[in-house]
């Protein structure tokens, strides 16, 4: 569509006929109208694909936008590391200071430690006062030591036991049997030293 060529046409037309001039007016109009529509109608499929582009680079998010969204989502991990380490510091402070009401201590040589209270007509079952493992074991037998509280060494049972209880509950019932003689020997000694004083 060029204009040179309607233009030629309206001159034609206006000099020849009234009627045919109106015809090519509106021919050209319509001829323009469509060339505005498919401009515009490109103008706007580029647009939308350009403005979709942006919209999704916008949506990604920058490394340090990552790690910022984790540490609000799921907490600062060296906070969070130092509020453990916290907790496992007073829990085991308040294991220390249970070991003094112990009844008995079970240990292996080196490695684990358990202590338990058990008061006969009182407790249902011997209760885990404290556990350890490595130095919190040694700790427990030198309380226990400074406490004159009985330390039996058997090292399946205190393997068994440092695995398999958890502290402030009472011992499963497949231990029962093997505590329960380490008891007797307790309430045996204790009924010695009664006689003997």
């Amino acid at each position: 569509f060029t204009l040179s060529e309607d233009h030629r046409k309206l001159l034609a037309g206006m000099i020849t006929n009234p009627v045919a001039f109106g015809l090519v007016i509106r021919g050209i109009a319509v001829d323009i109208l469509v060339a505005i529509v498919f401009v515009m109608g490109l103008i706007a499929a580029v647009d939308i694909v350009w403005s979709r582009f942006h919209w999704k680079q916008d949506l990604r998010m920058s490394k340090q936008e990552v790690k910022d969204e984790f540490k609000q989502s799921e907490g600062d991990p060296i906070v969070k590391s130092r509020l453990r380490s916290l907790a496992r510091d007073r829990a085991r402070k308040r294991m220390m200071t249970a070991v003094p009401r112990a009844t008995l201590i079970i240990a292996n040589p080196t490695h684990f430690s358990i202590a338990l209270k058990y008061v006969r007509d009182e407790d249902s079952a011997p209760m885990v006062l404290a556990k350890g493992q490595d130095l919190v074991a040694l700790k427990i037998r030198e309380i226990a030591r400074e406490h004159n509280i009985p330390i039996f060494e058997d090292v399946a049972l205190a393997r068994s036991m440092y695995k398999q209880v958890s502290v402030d509950n009472v011992i499963p019932s497949q231990f029962y049997q093997a505590v329960a003689e380490l008891v007797r020997i307790v309430y045996s000694k204790k009924a010695e030293r009664r006689q003997i004083s």
